[in-house]
């Protein structure tokens, strides 16, 4: 087994796990790419190329499985290993390199097509075959990384599995580029450099992406009117720890704090010195110790005059629902009912059924749950059956500062650029924030503290690719540019051969 090979996917995994962390470096990915299409190229027999991509895939495995470390220590490694398995798979199907050949069009295209095929697979509901759609993970994009870039921009265009694809695509491409300038190859250096200068150019090409139009089958007229395009919203994050909200089930007091904070948060005058009634105010999920036996008896801390969306447990015929709830006029409304439940968290929480958009201060609000932010589908099957706005309520305060907190912001992040939807995001510990419908941030609350904000979020959305014909592009695109990489790679054509 080649010592360069093994040296460059352990660089490609670092790579891949600190870009794919919460910060600045998310292009980090691409670069991980190619030191992983590098690992590729000087592997020599099919068993040293399929532990190279098994390794250099450990790093973006063990970020999709922190979200479990809290919950299940033991999972941790089982998920990761599972996510490195569809890599290694796919370098298994690319072969070893032949002498000379290094990496060829034929192996890039087996790896993108493997993978490809792998990666829908593992996306199917494999838990609705049993009857809990909510048993299978999300997948982590390699495209994640990209959501604090312009380049999430790619997501608009053709999804989380195209945002894979072109971080993919990019690296194997840039190892191709410097492939070809070792041998000085002139048309093989402005072949390579095309899919780098495709993806640079995305974040003008979904710029292109028209403004302010309603869902694609959203019914005549139901788009938001003209004096309605902003809603005004008060984020509020009461930032409680785990143990309290553990406690606040049996003593009646620390649940008392918590409601006061929220409510304080709530009254507390805009920068005009106004009472805030005029705006949507959104807090987490979970604000409950206990989940509400009657919805005709609310809490008795509800603020009076302001509306508020809000998570809490609700009893329903088969046990209990998470739920979101409008509070608004003196009554309690079911806005949703969480349709995914956390695995290994939320394991007998009776699972809701679709339900469309709602009313709320001149839009149609459609409303998350926590871990179902994690779904692209669920975000755009909210935009298409016509919501202006998403709002994600969640609370990981079992997470509480780790990473989790701001891997999960980051996926409404991404969501809101997929489906060209704005999206409220309150988090009970923080961090909390708000983005337009390209993804670009409008407020933001930190983490662990508690704190309050108002934002004018602008409605009418984008109708982006994505949310119009799904994965249906980059699918297409992907078969065609890996019917012409194999074509290219066969014996007699100018590839492996």
């Amino acid at each position: 087994m080649s010592v360069r090979s093994v040296a460059l996917a352990t660089l490609a995994a670092v790579a891949f796990a600190v870009g794919l962390r919460p910060g600045p470096f998310g292009l980090l990915t691409v670069l991980a790419s190619a030191l992983l299409a590098a690992a590729l190229a000087a592997a020599r027999t099919r068993r040293a190329a399929t532990f190279a991509t098994f390794l250099a895939a450990l790093g973006p495995g063990t970020v999709a499985a922190i979200p479990l470390a809290p919950l299940a220590p033991l999972a941790v490694l089982p998920v990761a290993a599972t996510y490195a398995a569809t890599f290694a798979l796919a370098g298994a199907a690319a072969g070893p390199a032949r002498p000379g050949a290094g990496l060829s069009p034929g192996r890039t295209g087996r790896f993108l097509a493997t993978w490809a095929a792998l990666e829908g697979l593992l996306a199917l509901e494999v838990g609705a075959w049993v009857g809990r759609p909510g048993l299978s993970l999300p997948y982590l994009t390699l495209g994640a990384g990209l959501a604090d870039t312009p380049w999430r921009a790619v997501g608009a265009l053709a999804g989380p599995r195209g945002t894979t694809l072109a971080v993919l695509g990019g690296g194997f491409a840039l190892a191709h580029l410097a492939q070809a300038v070792r041998a000085r190859r002139p048309r093989t250096i402005g072949t390579a450099a095309l899919p780098l200068a495709a993806l640079a150019a995305t974040p003008l090409l979904a710029a292109a992406v028209p403004n302010d139009a309603p869902p694609s089958d959203a019914p005549p007229g139901d788009a938001s009117p003209a004096d309605a395009a902003h809603l005004a919203v008060r984020l509020v994050q009461h930032a409680p720890r785990e143990a309290e909200l553990a406690a606040a089930r049996f003593d009646a007091s620390i649940a008392q704090g918590h409601a006061a904070a929220l409510r304080r948060a709530t009254l507390a005058p805009e920068a005009d010195g106004s009472a805030p009634t005029d705006r949507l105010v959104v807090w987490p999920e979970g604000i409950l110790p206990r989940p509400l036996a009657d919805l005709g008896s609310p809490p008795a801390h509800l603020p009076s005059g302001v509306d508020v969306v809000f998570g809490a447990g609700r009893r329903v015929e088969g046990g209990v629902a998470n739920a979101a709830l409008a509070w608004r006029d003196g009554r309690l409304t079911v806005l949703a009912d969480k349709r995914r439940t956390v695995p290994f968290g939320e394991p007998d929480l009776v699972r809701g059924e679709p339900r469309p958009p709602t009313r709320l201060h001149g839009a149609d609000v459609a409303v998350l749950s926590c871990w179902e932010v994690a779904f692209p589908e669920a975000a755009r099957e909210a935009a298409r059956a016509g919501a202006d706005a998403l709002i994600v309520l969640a609370n990981d305060a079992y997470a509480a500062g780790g990473p989790v907190t701001a891997l999960h912001m980051r996926q409404a992040r991404l969501r809101a650029a997929e489906v060209g939807l704005p999206v409220v995001f309150v988090q009970a510990t923080g961090p909390s924030g708000a983005f337009d419908a390209a993804g670009d941030g409008l407020v933001r609350l930190p983490a662990g503290v508690p704190a309050w904000r108002d934002a004018q979020v602008p409605l009418g959305g984008r109708a982006t690719p994505f949310r119009a014909t799904g994965d249906a592009p980059w699918t297409a695109s992907l078969a065609v540019l890996a019917g012409g990489l194999l074509a290219r790679g066969r014996p007699g054509k100018g590839g492996e051969a």
